[in-house]
């Protein structure tokens, strides 16, 4: 029997590892099943600083609506891992959602990988034309408008 965290007061990779646990899954399993090795998964449950936020992304994506049940505060997990404050950290919590690496969102919006990067560390704004390309791409109604 998986007892239920305090939620309140934990961590996200304690609740990931709730959910995972209690859909009987090991480890193993959820790598064959994510793509996302072992080794990241356990950074992740102990809360490394070291943990790529692309796979906590596809891990959120696979989890899918078993998050709410996770996250019943109300908190979004891709919010407690990059807290939106301007247009680039909007960008990076936007891709870590989708479960999109720099390189996959750069091939969809037609740029390099280098000016995702510039634009999640608020080095360069991305052109108006990119903007409208994010917003066609994924069905945007403006929730990035107010951080450009």
């Amino acid at each position: 029997m998986v007892v239920v965290p305090d939620l309140q007061k934990t961590p996200i990779g304690a609740r990931i590892r709730f959910l995972w646990k209690r859909q009987g899954l090991t480890i193993p399993d959820l790598e064959r099943r994510t793509g996302i090795s072992h080794g990241t998964i356990s950074r992740l449950e102990r809360d490394s600083r070291a943990v790529n936020v692309a796979a906590v992304g596809k891990l959120l994506a696979y989890f899918g609506r078993d998050l709410r049940e996770a996250y019943p505060d109300g908190l979004d997990a891709a919010d407690q891992l990059v807290p939106i404050s301007d247009f680039g950290s909007w960008l990076r919590n936007f891709r870590v959602k989708k479960g999109l690496r720099q390189v996959e969102l750069a091939r969809i919006l037609g740029v390099s990988k280098v000016s995702i990067c510039r634009n999640e560390r608020n080095h360069s704004r991305p052109q108006y034309v990119i903007v409208e390309r994010l917003k066609k791409a994924f069905n945007l109604n403006g929730e990035c408008d107010q951080f450009l």
